[in-house]
């Protein structure tokens, strides 16, 4: 079965509903190996869920925006397997995690995309 992600791009996808790649690292990891300007070729980062629970999210938005041009010049692929649910609200997406909502857009830029149900992509 093949990695439901698209090369080149942040992928946010339902972790119950697609197929992941093994390699999979929590999120504050992914944040420090930003920070210490690691490469990556494919990676899943799981757990953002509980980066937004703990008000987080600023520290990882700031990490991959100061790491886009890199991630765009590697043509990294990078996974965020989410538990929850991704809903369409105001012209944007929210996760919906522990019922609390939590806006994507924050993270990924005003670009996101949805590709299918469950599964969205945004630029570097």
């Amino acid at each position: 079965m093949s990695v439901d992600a698209v090369e080149g791009r942040y992928n946010v996808v339902l972790a119950d509903q697609y197929e992941t790649f093994d390699y999979q690292i929590p999120v504050d990891q992914f944040v420090r190996e930003l920070e210490d300007r690691k490469t990556f070729d494919e990676v899943c980062v799981i757990n953002l869920g509980e980066m937004f629970e703990a008000g987080e999210e600023i520290r990882l938005t700031r990490a991959m925006q100061d790491s886009a041009t890199d991630l765009d010049r590697t043509g990294a692929t990078i996974q965020f397997a989410v538990k929850g649910s991704i809903q369409s609200v105001h012209g944007g997406f929210e996760l919906l995690y522990e019922d609390d909502l939590y806006r994507l857009d924050k993270v990924f830029g005003a670009d996101l995309t949805e590709r299918k149900d469950g599964w969205l992509t945004a630029t570097f």
